[in-house]
């Protein structure tokens, strides 16, 4: 009887699952295709919340936030048109853009948040 080598043995099957990997390998450059998602978030290293992408009842909505997880930035979609949000650091209102059956209003606040313009 013949003794099997160790080497020879653990040859044959790591070269076999290099085949078998390399058969399922894709090429990096194609379409993935569609996405379909109701939200993405984006968190910082600190897990705090960066941006994020949600679905809304006027159709969609995008909020960016600073690095203490306040509100800086919303631009949402709204009836008739949509809105845009401009926030201070402390998360109030600094200024607002937004689409009306009229046309549109433009509106800044002072830092207690009240209107100033």
């Amino acid at each position: 009887m013949k003794n099997i080598d160790i080497k020879s043995v653990i040859i044959g099957v790591l070269a076999t699952v290099l085949i078998i990997v390399s058969m399922g390998a894709t090429n990096q450059d194609e379409n993935l295709g569609d996405i379909v998602v109701n939200s993405i978030k984006v968190v910082n290293e600190n897990g705090k919340t960066a941006a994020m992408l949600i679905v809304t009842e006027s159709g969609g909505g995008l909020a960016i936030y600073n690095n203490d997880g306040k509100t800086a930035a919303i631009l949402n979609a709204a009836q008739p048109g949509g809105d845009l949000w401009i926030y201070n650091n402390d998360g109030k209102p600094a200024a607002g853009l937004i689409a009306t059956e009229s046309g549109g209003n433009l509106a800044t606040y002072n830092n207690d948040g009240k209107t100033a313009a």
